[in-house]
């Protein structure tokens, strides 16, 4: 990813860019204008000399400059309580706080980029999810012991042998961690296990300046980058791969062979295709007297634009149990924005629905739940308590949101 590293500079501000720079021992001089991103990244480029780690942290950096993508900066902290107690503390931008966490340790810094990675292709071609057949309720958590991790990554390496295209494949590096599920939205503090595949890929060869200012070729591998992730509290399997089905079943059993003390069955999720079309206008979304959901409406719609290189527009109403608006009606209020049900032409690419819960016989308080879906077969059903994912995949079923699928058996996300 190309970034302008001026355009960094100017947003994330000198200060965090300079303490970060210190925590890694590039020590900057006085600037003369700190407002002037010229000169800032004329010093840095002096200081730095040859050490690219800077320009790399930047680069991974900006990638979290979206809003929802602080939960991922959070969730990889969930086994450093010091840490994560100083992070919500913090009121700094997502710039800011990704170069801290990246000042405070490089390794968790990585962690979280995979996080952010992963979550983009969830849903996605490369993605495939399994649960686990189990002969109890109990949770089982996976054994991540140096020998099992070495047993994982040579179970990889025979998958990727299997469909090799362009030559011998050379190393592979399996790293597990624990993170938080996907706190964004539900706060939870239900832990899942990841495990970040780094693959080296055929030799590819490029151009390069050599110090005598000769131009010459260099020959160097490519990474291919995917992960697993075990939720025990459901026990699911999520693959992120490419390379196809087989070769992220086999990546699935690996998983399986390698950090469970017995052989696991899997059977496989299914991704359910998501009708968009129903919200080009205000959706109708009929709900029943035994329905536990008092009231639901769409709060967000996110558009990508026509004729447009990746740009996207995001409408939002904020919501809260006493308000049972849409983003449909609100935005009626709204004359200096076109109303969704004129934006016909325009792609919908991700909505995000506000359930409103009964109270029931524990508690007569009444609950907020949302929603997100996003295409092309994207949700975040996963991260509800199994009783919240029955009722609202039940609804979505109901309502047609969920397109019928003859092939589902029950194990759908």
């Amino acid at each position: 990813m190309a970034v302008d590293y001026r355009a960094f500079i100017r947003r994330t501000g000198v200060a965090a860019i300079r303490s970060y720079a210190d925590a890694i021992g590039i020590k900057l001089s006085a600037v003369d204008d700190v407002s002037d991103p010229d000169a800032v990244l004329s010093e840095l480029q002096r200081a730095a000399g040859d050490d690219q780690r800077i320009w790399l942290v930047f680069q991974e950096a900006e990638a979290f400059a979206p809003r929802e993508a602080r939960w991922v900066l959070r969730s990889v902290l969930v086994r450093h309580a010091s840490l994560l107690a100083a992070f919500d503390a913090k009121t700094e931008t997502n710039r800011e706080c990704a170069l801290w966490l990246a000042s405070k340790s490089y390794q968790l810094f990585e962690q979280a980029v995979s996080v952010l990675n992963t979550s983009r292709r969830l849903g996605g071609q490369s993605w495939e999810g399994w649960s686990i057949a189990t002969s109890d309720n109990d949770e089982v958590h996976p054994n991540l012991r140096e020998e099992t991790i070495f047993t994982f990554e040579q179970h990889v390496r025979n998958a990727l042998e299997e469909v090799k295209t362009s030559g011998p494949r050379g190393k592979i590096k399996a790293v597990p961690f624990e993170r938080l599920l996907a706190a964004k939205v539900t706060h939870s503090q239900r832990t899942v296990t990841q495990v970040t595949i780094y693959a080296e890929g055929p030799h590819e060869s490029r151009e390069k300046i050599s110090e005598a200012n000769e131009v010459h070729f260099v020959s160097e591998r490519s990474i291919d980058k995917g992960a697993v992730i075990y939720d025990p509290a459901h026990q699911t399997i999520e693959v992120v791969v490419r390379g196809g089905t087989h070769v992220r079943k086999a990546v699935a059993d690996a998983f399986c062979k390698s950090f469970f003390p017995t052989e696991r069955q899997l059977f496989r999720l299914i991704s359910r295709e998501i009708d968009f079309s129903k919200f080009s206008e205000e959706p109708v979304l009929p709900l029943t007297a035994g329905d536990p959901i008092e009231h639901v409406a769409v709060d967000e719609i996110r558009y990508s634009l026509p004729a447009s290189e990746g740009a996207l527009i995001t409408l939002e109403s904020p919501y809260s149990a006493a308000r049972k608006t849409s983003i449909y009606a609100d935005a009626r209020d709204w004359p200096e924005v076109s109303h969704p049900e004129n934006m016909s032409s325009w792609t919908i690419v991700a909505i995000r629905l506000r359930f409103l819960f009964k109270g029931d016989g524990k508690s007569r308080k009444q609950r907020v739940r949302t929603v997100e879906l996003k295409a092309p077969r994207s949700t975040n059903l996963r991260e509800k308590s199994d009783r919240d994912h029955a009722i609202m995949h039940e609804l979505l079923e109901r309502w047609g949101i969920f397109k019928a699928d003859p092939h589902a058996t029950g194990n759908e996300y």
